[in-house]
């Protein structure tokens, strides 16, 4: 079916903001979400990030229905390089070795 729908809406909302994308993460079907990422001219690994009206992203959605395989998964494609270009590494406080909590 992938052949003959256009790439667009592979990341069309519906009225909840939810693509086919959180469908496949809520129904934990691994086989599906990966075609609708890899699929050619598509959004690719962009599908990942969108969230839906409850503020969850498809990777949110499998870790909201325990789907670990799928939340995995989504994690090794994730470009999370692009996040943290430019930004310096996170260091401790100085002086908080010590402390007790």
């Amino acid at each position: 079916m992938l052949s003959v729908v256009s790439p667009s809406l592979l990341s069309a909302q519906n009225d909840a903001k939810s693509t086919p994308l959180h469908w496949a993460a809520l129904n934990s079907h691994l086989t599906i979400a990966q075609k609708l990422v890899q699929h050619p001219n598509g959004p690719g690994i962009n599908l990942i990030d969108i969230k839906n009206a409850a503020g969850r992203s498809p990777l949110g959605e499998a870790e909201n229905v325990g789907w670990e395989e799928g939340a995995k998964w989504f994690v090794e494609v994730m470009n999370l390089g692009e996040e943290t270009k430019g930004e310096e590494e996170p260091h401790p406080a100085e002086g908080t070795g010590d402390i007790e909590v």
